[in-house]
């Protein structure tokens, strides 16, 4: 682990007063159907506009995450209100930070964070502690921020305690924020009772409610969502109530929703295991892989079928976030012991192309949460927020080792985040967040891995997605790769060979026990060449390949999990 630099600026957590220019909410002017439906309030504006609160030109790739007090027991000494942290994504260095004083008695702890898609706002959750359910009180509370000037927008009350959110470009390319509240099965008079549900803002039309789904239509109490990268589907995870009663919420089994992103209807439901959590997807549109922090599974659905093709453990005790790596073959689940200890520490990996974990590691964490994927691929990092060892801990996917610890400001607590990009005039992109990869970087992990998506997606996003024309290329000259075999490694791990080309494999095993040496696609296990055969320990293997179309594959020992290279097929 590399020591942890100094602070690019001082950080300052200035509390926002009450009195910073609130105006009256235009409610009528604000409301709309879907807000009416879901009892979702405007509740203040402010005058966010002023000086800049920190520099793009010299931090244009950031991550924005939550900043609190903490929860359940682990709470920090010297914050107590919501807030928010921004970090340089390069070079790790706190950039600012900020928190926010609406004057209530009890402000909650922010457990995720979301940024508008074009980098404008950012969307912190808490709750006013003082409240009246029988008033028709909206306790939740969206504190809506200027990302120049980390000033107050917008405070929006929803009817429970918001959870998280995430951003995505909808099916006609508008931008929008998926967002929702906890929506317990728990008693109607807690602040986490069934809230508002599942809902949707339109950042670009003063963060208007433009969609969303509740209990009522779900016929169960919505937890997690997820936009698909097509924007054709929401998944939201349902977990069996009560949840009061630990001993019979164990017995029963969840559910995963799909449920159609335009009409805001489900379409079909999936059974999962008592607690159904995350939803990642596969980079090509064809998967997604739902994960269960109670039964510890995940669930491998095949979107076209809408069918569950494949399960596998996830390798860790209490999984919360799960998320692929660049090849689209590693699904990293983050240990935070949800349903169960609570106190996360390990990170585990599942290999979703044979539905397999291969390990486990201890990360030193303390209940970590959320992952998001850093977008440079080059630097095969795996952003990890640790709320209750209060820091970021930074994953190597490649070495599957800490690579670095960022403490936060104040000894705060951390939940979720977005990778947002700048330019120095503040116009910005999300890249990554919890819902995955977008934009750009999504578009050069399909590069990567030679996927290609369908015309309706790739008109729906920016330029920077759209797919790229095909080129005529002359036959390549054959090439032999030597490839080394360990106790339970290929070296080199990842190797570069092009359509058409004649490509010779010479393995040798260098090791004391016998391997396999077999190519197979991505995800399936149709073999396309190798030696499934025992290559006994110094004994040598040759075979020939001719890959036909691009892609990325697998260099596989089916004898010892977890061993296998990449092969990458331009």
């Amino acid at each position: 682990t590399q020591p942890i630099p100094e602070p690019a600026l001082p950080v300052v957590q200035v509390a926002t007063p009450v009195a910073q220019s609130a105006k009256p909410a235009p409610a009528d002017k604000w409301e709309t159907e879907w807000s009416r439906k879901l009892g979702i309030k405007l509740l203040q504006e402010f005058d966010s506009s002023g000086e800049p609160a920190w520099d793009p030109s010299k931090h244009p790739l950031v991550f924005v995450t939550s900043l609190g007090p903490g929860y359940g027991g682990l709470l920090s000494t010297d914050v107590n209100l919501p807030g928010l942290t921004i970090i340089d994504a390069n070079t790790y260095e706190v950039v600012a930070s900020r928190q926010f004083d609406l004057g209530y008695q009890a402000h909650y702890e922010p457990h995720g964070l979301g940024v508008s898609p074009d980098g404008r706002w950012f969307y912190v959750p808490t709750a006013d502690g003082k409240y009246d359910l029988s008033k028709g009180d909206t306790p939740g509370r969206w504190l809506v921020v200027d990302a120049k000037t980390l000033k107050l927008h917008q405070v929006i009350g929803t009817r429970s305690v918001p959870h998280h959110a995430s951003s995505y470009v909808d099916a006609d390319g508008n931008p929008r924020v998926l967002a929702y509240d906890f929506n317990w099965q728990i008693s109607t008079n807690s602040i986490m009772r069934p809230g508002s549900g599942i809902y949707t803002f339109d950042p670009a039309d003063n963060n208007r409610v433009v969609g969303g789904i509740n209990a009522d239509v779900l016929q169960a109490n919505p937890y997690l969502a997820f936009a698909s990268p097509d924007a054709q589907w929401i998944f939201v995870g349902l977990p069996p109530g009560p949840i009061g009663d630990p001993d019979v919420r164990h017995h029963l089994e969840g559910l995963f929703a799909q449920v159609d992103a335009k009409t805001w209807q489900p379409v079909k439901y999936y059974k999962m295991g008592y607690d159904p959590i995350w939803a990642a997807f596969s980079s090509d549109d064809q998967f997604v892989y739902l994960c269960d922090g109670g039964s510890d599974e995940v669930f491998k659905v095949d979107l076209q079928a809408q069918a569950v093709v494949g399960e596998a453990r996830t390798g860790v005790h209490g999984a919360y976030g799960c998320h692929l790596g660049w090849d689209d073959t590693n699904l990293w689940t983050i240990e935070k012991g949800e349903s169960s200890h609570n106190r996360g520490k390990n990170i585990g990996l599942v290999d979703v192309g044979v539905m397999s974990p291969v390990d486990n590691w201890n990360t030193g964490w303390i209940r970590a949460d959320h992952g998001t994927v850093h977008p440079n691929p080059d630097r095969n990092e795996l952003w990890v927020t640790a709320n209750s060892s209060f820091e970021v801990v930074v994953w190597d996917m490649g070495n599957r080792t800490v690579k670095m610890r960022i403490p936060m400001p104040g000894g705060g607590s951390t939940h979720s985040g977005a990778f947002v990009e700048y330019r120095p005039d503040f116009t910005g992109v999300v890249l990554a967040d919890q819902s995955g990869l977008h934009g750009k970087a999504l578009q050069a992990k399909r590069d990567l891995l030679g996927v290609t998506v369908s015309a309706s997606e790739t008109t729906s996003t920016s330029a920077e997605g759209q797919a790229k024309p095909s080129t005529v290329m002359s036959q390549p000259e054959p090439a032999t790769v030597e490839v080394e075999m360990g106790e339970t490694y290929f070296k080199p791990n990842q190797i570069s060979v092009q359509v058409g080309q004649e490509v010779t494999f010479h393995g040798k095993n260098v090791g004391v026990v016998g391997h396999q040496m077999v190519v197979y696609p991505l995800t399936g296990t149709t073999v396309l060449a190798g030696n499934q055969d025992l290559i006994a320990p110094k004994e040598d293997v040759t075979f020939t390949w001719k890959p036909d179309k691009p892609g990325t594959y697998r260099l596989v020992c089916n004898l010892h999990p977890g061993m296998q290279g990449l092969i990458t097929v331009k």
